[in-house]
This record gives structure tokens, C-alpha cells and sequence, in this order.
């Protein structure tokens, strides 16, 4: 069978040659979330959504942008602010442009589909803006009695499924 994982939304490639590279959650749900884990104190200053080429689109519809420091269910009082949202056509592609109205910091940039019933089914997010400084890596050595922690920046190894939602590093 096909896998479409989060990070399938994060790999550079926005396919329109019949390619199933996408990302799709497994179910409907209320408020369904993808948080993409940026450098530490990157600026935002736009993000581009990809729909889905082949199918689907209808599933992306109204969609909010959020950028902050935590990764899930966004809100400001988690301090994460709105970049902004948008309204997909149920019959195109993309990209969907989110311009923030001023740069935002943080390293976490959230999608968010608002409401009842709603699924993640989308080709890529991309995110723009300036990356802040990479913080060093931690040496790896493994946990005792467990295995090695992912390599930084492997987002196959970051990648966290949680339901409908995903948070991928």
C-alpha cells in the first residue's frame, strides 16, 4: 500500500505527474493540524500550501497559518500567532499563498483546518522567510537501554503521528 506521511508535505516536491507523493491524515476530525518544525528563531513571512493535483481538493478548503514556538493544536495562548488563513478553490491545486501581515519569529510554522469532519490531504507546505540560527546538536549517544535518538534534521525519523495530526522536525 501507499504511504502518505507529514513528511511527504515537507520533502520539496509538489507532484503534478501522477506521483503519490502527498501527505493525507487518516481520519476526519475536528481542527486538524500540521506542525512543521523550522530552525530556532527563523522569521516567517509567508507560506506557500500545496493542494492535492490528482483529487481532493475540496479537503483543504478555509485553512489558518500559525507560527510560535509549540507544536500542536495552535493558539495564542501558546504563543502562537496567526499569520493568516485562506480559502482554497474545491477544484485547484495551488499554491495557496498565506502572506503574514508583519515577519514572525519562532520555530514552529502550524497549517490548521478549522472546524468539524475536516482531513489533511495536501502535496507540500513551504515555508519562507530567513532561518534563524541552528542551535547545536546535542552529542548522540544512545539512551540507556534504548535505541539511538533520529540524526537533526531527518524528518522520516522526526516524524510524530498522532491521529490526524502531525508534528515533523
Amino acid at each position: 500500500g501507499q504511504t502518505f506521511s507529514g513528511a511527504m508535505c515537507i520533502d520539496g516536491l509538489a507532484p503534478t505527474d501522477g506521483t503519490w507523493n502527498f501527505c493525507m491524515s487518516e481520519l476526519y476530525e475536528a481542527n486538524a493540524w500540521l506542525s512543521i518544525q523550522i530552525p530556532h528563531g527563523s522569521t516567517v513571512t509567508s507560506v506557500d500550501v500545496y493542494n492535492r493535483y490528482d483529487c481532493c481538493q475540496r479537503f483543504l478548503d478555509s485553512f489558518q497559518v500559525w507560527v510560535g514556538d509549540s507544536a500542536g493544536y495552535p493558539s495564542s495562548t501558546v504563543g502562537m500567532v496567526e499569520c493568516g488563513n485562506a480559502v482554497a478553490s474545491a477544484t485547484d491545486a495551488a499554491p495557496f499563498t498565506v502572506t503574514c501581515d508583519a515577519p514572525l519569529r519562532g520555530s514552529v510554522v502550524t497549517l490548521l483546518l478549522p472546524g468539524t469532519n475536516r482531513l489533511l490531504a495536501l502535496a507540500e507546505v513551504t515555508t519562507f522567510g530567513s532561518a534563524g540560527a541552528a542551535s547545536p546538536s546535542p552529542p548522540h549517544s544512545p539512551p540507556p537501554g534504548g535505541p539511538s535518538p533520529p540524526p537533526p534534521g531527518s524528518c522520516s525519523c522526526g516524524c510524530q503521528h498522532d491521529g490526524g495530526h502531525w508534528v515533523i522536525s
